[in-house]
Order: C-alpha cells, then structure tokens, then sequence
C-alpha cells in the first residue's frame, strides 16, 4: 500500500531498530493476470485483502469488464465470474450513548470526523505473459462497524484514528459505530436492557437498538467489532463468574447476527486496569498495592465508607483473564480476536512512561486510543503501521491527562508494538 512520502523519514528510523515486511505498495494486493490461447484472452483479478473490493474496471487488449464486487481472498475470471450486482454506497452512521451523533466534530467524546472530499480512485498495472492488464478502482474499505462502550470512545475516538490510519496507508476506510456507556455484550444482543432513563437520558434507546439501527444502515459490512463491558468475562462472587454465561451466549447471537449482514465477527480483547482488578470498577485505588488489599470507600458518595472490596488480580493477570475470555468466545463462534490488551500490557510493562491510563485508572488516554487504532490497522491490512503519521488529536482531549499531543517518539513505540504484537515483528 502506497504510503504518504511525509512519513517516510520515520519510517526509515523505524527500520533502524526492528525489520519490518509490508505488503506490496503498488498494487493494492490486486493481482492481475492474463493468458491467451489462440484468439481466447483470459483475464483473472485475485483481492489479496481481507477486505471486499468494490466498482472495478478491467481493461486488457482493448476489452473492459465491469465488476460489482470481489471478495476478500476471492479471484474474479473473465470466462467464469458474473459481474455482480452493484453495492451501496456506505452510510458513515453513528450512534452515541442511545442517540444519533449527527454533529460529529472535535469536542465530542466520540467521533469519526466527516471525511474529506477527496479522489480515493487508484489503476493498477500489471505485465502478465505480454498481456497488459489494469485495474481501475476507489480505494474505499474496508467496511468497518465499532460496537462497544467507553473503552472505545472515552474521551478520544479510536474509531476516528483508525480511519485516519488507513488513509495514511493509502485507502479510505469506510467507519460506522454503536457505541454506548457501560454496555455489556448481553445488552448489546437484547439479552438484557440498560436503565437509559436514569442515564444518559429518556430520549435515548436501548444499546441492542442502535446496534440494529447500525447495522442495518449498510448492505454489508467487511467486519464488525465488538467489546464487552471491561470485567463482564471475568467478574466473580465467592469465585464464581456472574456474568460469563450471559457473556458467551451473547457472542453467538452477535455472530449470527454479522454473519447475516456479510461480515467477519472481531472482538477486541480489552486490558487490564492501571493497578490491577478489584470486583467492582466503580472504585479503583491509585496505588498499585498488592493482590488481597481491601479497600474501603464510599460507594453510594454519602460520606460513609461502607463497602470494602479485595485486589484480587494484577493489571498483568488481569489482562491475561481477559484475553482468555475472549478467546473462549471466539473459538466458540469462530471469530478473531484482536489483541488491543495485550499490546496495552506489553506498553504498560516495558514503557511505564507512556500516559496510557486517564486518571480514572481504566479509561484510554489519546495515546491509549492510538495504539488501538494501529493495532486494529496491523490486524485487517496485515501490514505493520509503522511509519504512518499522526492524526491530529481533539482539541478538547489534548490536556496532558488525557495524554496530551502524540509526539513522533511515542508514536513509533506504539507503532513498534502492535506490529510485534498482531504480526510477529
């Protein structure tokens, strides 16, 4: 993929430490081929994405196909393959908190700021047995849907630095989003309901309704991504799990459910809390204290400290429980995992420098937002993000608490480790 040529000095210091293998940044992964036998010409376009390529023309020796759509993985035959029928174009729709985000700008929380009007059309070339064959396409994918809660969103927009991540790679990834407070997969999935009158307010619907509404407002998806309520997998009384039944049946149903709109189920394996795992993330110490500290505080803001809970994990074990639960989940569906908790603790461990944690010790900062965001990029191009740019962070989280600008340093550190940790680099 044809990167930006501003980014290519970091790009060079980036191979100074670590080796890094991109996909190819001429042809899109489109492969084009053509054979004659006789009077007979064959022309065959091979999608080398994990993504659905849309509207391409294809041109060898003066005869032009039209052609609907090739799949991920899929190989279109000038003999064999029907054109298809034409798609629809993509409807970049945002649900927020149970309302329609319809005014998407820098001072929300979460955002995917209205895309540019930009020329996104591409022509692949290619020299097959004497035969000129290219491709002429817009660079449009792929379709990616977020359904989750304030891991997601709070107080930046991974969505919105994803989008602008593949940009810098060389396509316009088309994003839509379901994002909604303290939702957990079981509501997602209707198995359960939100008190939405209490908060954020009466006129919002439930999370399963925006999830639909969503979902529906597109023909198809390439992927739809999902997180749960940060401990929904692994919140326990008396060493029981409360909540991972409900957890895994809800799985199923979103998979069915994004399987039927043509997409690829991912869940996003989130991380553990900055001083490890207490059973209720209403409170959270600032001190990281060892596992079995009780602490005591007051829950209902009365003045009294009248509940007490136990450490029962580490950020680290806590991640690891984490990872495992989703990864149950997703074996059972037969799903991917995209592993934003483990590059989070990789970071945490090896840069504790990094401002990864807002002061709430839960919640993602900007940078936090951005190593999701490069992780998701690594995962669905399968190709390593470093040497991408910076995307401008949202005036309204650029105090230093919420981790301020993204210098170029951090930047490449977090480029580093999603490559090595989705990639193997």
């Amino acid at each position: 993929m044809k990167r930006f040529l501003a980014t290519l000095m970091v790009l060079v210091l980036a191979m100074g430490c670590m080796n890094f293998a991109f996909a190819d940044a001429d042809n899109y992964n489109l492969t084009l081929t053509a054979n004659k036998d006789g009077d007979t010409l064959v022309v065959e376009v091979y999608n080398g994405n994990s993504f659905q390529v849309n509207n391409l023309t294809v041109e060898a020796e003066g005869n032009v196909w039209e052609i609907a759509s090739i799949a991920a993985g899929e190989t279109w035959n000038s003999e064999t393959s029907e054109p298809g029928t034409p798609v629809q174009d993509f409807v970049p729709v945002g649900w927020y908190n149970g309302k329609l985000n319809d005014n998407p700008g820098y001072d929300n929380h979460c955002a995917v700021v209205a895309d540019e009007e930009a020329d996104w059309s591409k022509v692949v070339t290619a020299q097959s047995n004497g035969i000129t064959v290219t491709a002429s396409f817009e660079a449009l994918g792929p379709r990616m849907m977020f359904v989750g809660n304030s891991q997601t969103y709070y107080f930046s927009s991974a969505p919105y630095f994803f989008r602008e991540l593949a940009q810098m790679g060389g396509w316009n990834a088309q994003v839509a989003y379901s994002l909604f407070g303290g939702s957990t997969f079981a509501m997602i999935a209707g198995m359960t309901t939100m008190n939405v009158a209490a908060w954020p307010g009466a006129d919002s619907v439930q999370p399963v309704e925006s999830f639909q509404i969503v979902k529906n407002a597109n023909d198809y998806y390439d992927f739809i991504s999902f997180h749960a309520l940060t401990d929904e997998p692994i919140r326990a009384v008396d060493g029981e799990l409360t909540m991972f039944d409900d957890f895994m049946d809800a799985a199923k149903i979103l998979d069915i459910q994004t399987r039927a709109r043509g997409a690829k189920t991912l869940f996003m394996a989130t991380w553990g809390y900055r001083n490890g795992y207490i059973n209720d993330s209403t409170y959270l110490p600032d001190t990281n204290d060892p596992v079995g500290t009780i602490y005591e505080f007051d829950k209902d803001g009365d003045g009294v400290k009248e509940s007490a809970m136990a450490k029962t994990m580490t950020r680290t074990e806590m991640e690891a429980a984490l990872r495992n639960g989703y990864q149950q989940a997703a074996d059972s569906v037969g799903a991917d995992i995209v592993p934003v908790g483990e590059a989070s603790e990789y970071v945490s461990a090896n840069y504790p420098d990094l401002v990864m944690y807002y002061s709430d010790q839960k919640h993602p900062t900007n940078l936090h937002d951005y190593l999701t965001a490069c992780v998701y990029y690594a995962k669905l191009f399968n190709e390593s993000p470093v040497g991408l740019g910076i995307p401008p962070v949202f005036p309204a989280t650029a105090d230093p608490e919420l981790g301020g600008e993204i210098t170029e340093e951090d930047a490449l550190i977090i480029q580093q480790v999603a490559a090595m940790i989705v990639l193997g680099e």
